[in-house]
């Protein structure tokens, strides 16, 4: 099990700072930082995934809980709503294998009704089919999310490409007609959950 490298600063401040107060006043005093470098270790984990071999696949974008799995009324896309929990690993990875053709700031993001404390970012990706995935990801003010996708840059399905501390409430539009292995309820992995699989 590896360490995120976005956590790994916040990490050696929690166990720098419970070794110092353990050498001056002892352990028990120290004891609360060491359950907090334990905790921080523990959120800030990046385990690996074994990316399906699906290359018409929609795999989840991060750990969650499927919100809801629904069509647009007079629109064909397909929204699937995943909802990261505090215990989920925080690391974001690509829904799909293709180019990064958009990408919205903040100030820019559309209100789909999504209830989060705070806008992040979104992109859009179109596979070697034409395919549009567009990833939406809505994060928490207190926590800066991280977002590694430059336009132009060709990702692979399932390759990391974020960090959201603490979660975020993420939304997968799929704009080619789509056969879901999902429903509402359903605990998905990142990278390695296949949402659907895009019908050509």
């Amino acid at each position: 099990m590896s360490i995120a490298k976005e956590a790994w600063r916040y990490c050696l401040v929690a166990l720098i700072s419970a070794a110092i107060l353990n050498g001056v006043v002892g352990f028990w005093v120290a004891c609360p930082l060491w359950v907090l470098a334990a905790l921080l270790f523990y959120l800030g984990r990046d385990p690996s995934r074994s990316i399906p071999s699906a290359p018409l696949g929609v795999v989840s974008p991060a750990d969650g809980q499927i919100m809801s799995v629904e069509k647009l009324p007079s629109d064909p896309r397909t929204r699937v709503l995943i909802k990261m929990g505090l215990n989920d690993t925080y690391i974001l990875r690509s829904p799909a294998e293709g180019k990064l053709t958009k990408r919205w700031a903040q100030s820019e993001m559309p209100d789909n009704g999504i209830q989060c404390d705070h806008l992040a970012f979104g992109v859009s990706i179109v596979t070697d089919e034409q395919d549009e995935v567009v990833l939406f990801i809505r994060g928490y003010k207190l926590f800066p999310m991280k977002c590694y996708m430059t336009l132009g840059e060709r990702i692979g399905q399932g390759q990391r490409c974020g960090f959201s501390p603490f979660g975020a409430c993420l939304e997968v539009m799929i704009s080619t007609p789509i056969r879901m292995h999902v429903k509402m309820g359903d605990r998905v992995t990142g990278g390695e959950s296949i949402l659907g699989t895009l019908l050509h």
